[in-house]
């Protein structure tokens, strides 16, 4: 049996009551990116990147539609979405960080149009991450 004198045995205690705090700690969620989506006319592309809850949408044409990114997420009874437009020409990329839940589902589906309608056409495949 150790013996301290002047208080070192508190000081000892506090720091393994630390410890074993730390060593419960959890781990972090892994989100994952969505894969690129492309649109039917190959005009737009976009997905979802989990690291900063970026979104991406380029337009890739030069044929005077502009790029749109449809998006969804969802989490047991919570959820939301829009359209993000990339008007600025061909050859730009638009980023845009919406807060979305850790864990959620994201869903990403890159279209050509016009951003004055706001009617996406041309569609390409949905894709999924994780937020």
């Amino acid at each position: 049996m150790i013996r301290m004198r002047n208080g070192a045995g508190i000081a000892v205690t506090a720091l393994a009551a630390g410890a074993a705090v730390l060593g419960m700690s959890t781990a972090a969620y892994a989100g994952s990116n969505s894969p690129v989506s492309i649109s039917k006319d190959r005009g737009a592309r976009g997905n979802f990147l989990h690291g900063g809850d970026t979104f991406t949408v380029s337009d890739l044409s030069k044929d005077g539609k502009s790029a749109a990114l449809k998006f969804s997420w969802r989490k047991g009874n919570e959820g939301g979405g829009a359209t993000i437009w990339n008007s600025r020409g061909s050859g730009t990329t638009r980023k845009m960080v919406v807060n979305v839940p850790e864990g959620a589902t994201v869903t990403t589906q890159a279209c050509a149009g016009n951003v004055s309608t706001q009617k996406p056409r041309n569609c390409g495949s949905t894709t999924q991450g994780t937020a």
